[in-house]
């Protein structure tokens, strides 16, 4: 991000003082789950929090300031419930049971001023574009409540006057990250990644004193590896940060074991991730041709670490999926079909020659898989999601497969209504579509390979 942080305290977590109001008005006592207490949960009874925020107890000498005992106006309050009720499910996608979202998120709400801001920022761009779409001419007023909270959050942050925790710092990269996503201000997000990378490496080498601080580190460097990944399949020449020099990712034989199983879903996406990032890293590689058998040697090795993850996955899918409801079920299809986008990716890198009717049948499954996640979107809104979903697999099978599997790819792209990151299907459509017609066509000085920005601007396409 373009704010440096502030000092670092380290936050030992905060207790709301109060609890939601159904149980205030019926005279019980709340349990204080968040995001839904357990007993509103049990009744069918919508969950509303009285909103009252904690002191947070830092190990530094300087303490933190009382924070936020109330939200300052009834604006704010209905931003944070807008953000909580429509724009939450929809920033995590088909990821649905995302730690960070769902508890992170929420409870640094609670203890940072800086994070709540940039939650209503977020939430109150997220409403805007739903209502007006695409934004041209005058800026509506609900783009500028938008700007008042981004610029508020970022205020926070520079403020000597307070004491941010890293954590609260990288959260609120990462919803910056996601708002500049969202306005297709690409190069702004890219920026804030960059920084948000840099304190995330700093920070893990440092030795934290409790378990909680720990799973918020593991949590946060989780969700900046897919944030990496999904700059680098975006840009295309980019080379991810987060490598084997970095948070100890290593590339080569000195990887721990393949899992042979997985216990939840999580714990597959998690190595999924972790072999995406290093094939990037690999096929992102500025290295000389005498280099190229050492990235062949790699290439294959993380094709065998593709064939255990499988393996494992299929395992547990047989075991679980009877028992997975529809939510876990989507989120499993999602993780086929990045597994079968990335392999496929893998493949064509080490074997060159192919056979068309081999790569043809991989294409088809890749469109198969995410017209089955389209058509199970019960929403007809458009949605942002912060992760990548199934735009990002439909667009390499758009640039990169057979003419008419490519037609089948970018009418898919069309049905889609929102955004996933940066990537945007109006967008990525048009770019295919454009390409397709100059290879068929043979037009000269044509580019017809690159990142999403460049193609867009050699094919005179205004992204979305």
């Amino acid at each position: 991000m373009d704010t440096a942080p502030a000092k670092k305290t380290r936050a030992r977590g905060s207790k709301s003082r109060s609890g939601c109001k159904c149980c205030k008005i019926r005279h019980l006592k709340c349990g204080e789950e968040r995001p839904s207490c357990l007993r509103c949960i049990r009744s069918g009874t919508r969950c509303e929090y009285f909103f009252r925020f904690a002191t947070v107890e830092a190990t530094s000498p300087v303490s933190i300031k009382p924070l936020l005992s109330t939200l300052p106006s009834g604006k704010d309050s209905r931003g944070f419930d807008y953000f909580r009720h429509n724009t939450l499910a929809g920033l995590m996608g088909f990821m649905h049971n995302s730690e960070f979202w769902n508890r992170t998120v929420l409870q640094f709400c609670e203890a940072s001023p800086a994070v709540l801001h940039a939650v209503l920022g977020l939430s109150a761009l997220h409403e805007n574009l739903l209502l007006n779409g695409k934004r041209e001419g005058n800026m509506p007023s609900a783009d500028l409540v938008f700007l008042k909270q981004y610029n508020k959050s970022i205020k926070l942050l520079q403020s000597s006057h307070e004491n941010q925790a890293v954590s609260s710092t990288l959260i609120c990269c990462i919803i910056f990250i996601c708002l500049e996503n969202f306005s297709g201000n690409y190069d702004r997000a890219l920026a804030h990644l960059q920084s948000g990378l840099k304190i995330l490496e700093s920070w893990r080498k440092e030795e934290l004193g409790s378990v909680s601080e720990i799973r918020v580190r593991e949590n946060l460097t989780q969700v900046f590896r897919r944030l990496d990944l999904q700059a680098t399949t975006f840009m295309n020449s980019r080379q991810p940060l987060i490598n084997a020099t970095t948070f100890g990712d290593h590339l080569s034989e000195n990887d721990g074991p393949s899992p042979t199983a997985f216990s939840n879903l999580q714990e597959a996406q998690e190595e999924l991730d972790r072999i995406a990032i290093r094939l990037v890293y690999v096929l992102t590689l500025k290295s000389a041709a005498k280099e190229s058998a050492t990235r062949t040697i790699l290439l294959q090795g993380l094709a065998a670490r593709y064939s255990c993850w499988k393996r494992a996955f299929d395992r547990f899918s047989e075991r679980e999926s009877q028992r997975m409801n529809t939510k876990d079920l989507r989120l499993s299809v999602l993780l086929g079909l990045h597994f079968q986008t990335a392999s496929l990716m893998l493949e064509v890198r080490v074997n060159p020659v192919l056979h068309e009717e081999d790569t043809n049948a991989k294409f088809t499954r890749i469109i198969n898989l995410s017209r089955s996640l389209i058509q199970s979107e019960p929403s007809l809104k458009p949605s942002y999601a912060s992760e990548m979903g199934v735009i990002a697999p439909l667009y390499f099978t758009s640039m990169s497969a057979s003419p008419h599997l490519r037609q089948q790819a970018i009418d898919l792209l069309r049905t889609i209504k929102g955004k996933e990151g940066p990537w945007d299907p109006r967008t990525t459509s048009r770019i295919a579509e454009e390409v397709m017609i100059a290879e068929r066509i043979n037009k000269p000085g044509v580019a017809l390979s690159g990142g999403v920005e460049f193609l867009a601007r050699a094919h005179h396409i205004i992204p979305c």
